[in-house]
């Protein structure tokens, strides 16, 4: 098994047992990475004896690297060719595809009806939750592989140029 088809796999079987796990667990939104601005990583509820599998999302060429987050029933990941998708986290159909020229490795993070997400390339985007229209976009000067924070009304990302 190739590593692309390693990481293909594995982070697939992860956005699909998020979204098992999800609604089961409670009804709260997993906005950022590790859940919330903390980072605390702990979601309320207890899990179920057994997992099942909600549904499956294939990608025609890509793989997943990056954690999915979850708000008001949509599940949000991008993935390592550049395409950043909303699917629904009941049935896991496609609400929408934004393609860009380069990959994720980094979690969205969402906030106010945006998501923020960096790139391979260091660019440091902002598409709306809705649509997945691109509003705006920041250049760093290297690969951005961490998530965005938020403290009070200003976003936070940090880059691989030690800059945050």
């Amino acid at each position: 098994m190739t590593m692309r088809m390693f990481c293909s796999t594995s982070v697939l079987t992860l956005c699909v047992l998020t979204a098992a796990l999800a609604g089961r667990l409670s009804a709260d939104d997993w906005p950022l990475y590790r859940g919330d601005a903390r980072s605390s990583g702990v979601a309320s509820g207890t899990l179920p004896a057994e997992l099942d599998v909600a549904w499956t999302f294939k990608v025609e060429k890509g793989a997943f690297e990056a954690t999915p987050i979850i708000v008001d029933g949509v599940v949000y990941i991008g993935d390592l060719d550049g395409e950043l998708y909303a699917l629904k986290l009941a049935d896991g159909k496609q609400l929408w595809k934004s393609e860009t020229d380069s990959g994720f490795i980094a979690a969205p993070a969402y906030r106010d009806g945006k998501l923020f997400v960096g790139d391979f390339d260091g660019l440091f985007r902002c598409f709306d939750a809705k649509t997945g229209k691109q509003l705006w976009s920041f250049e760093t000067m290297a690969e951005i592989d961490s998530s965005a924070n938020f403290y009070k009304g200003n976003v936070l990302v940090g880059s691989q140029d030690a800059t945050l």
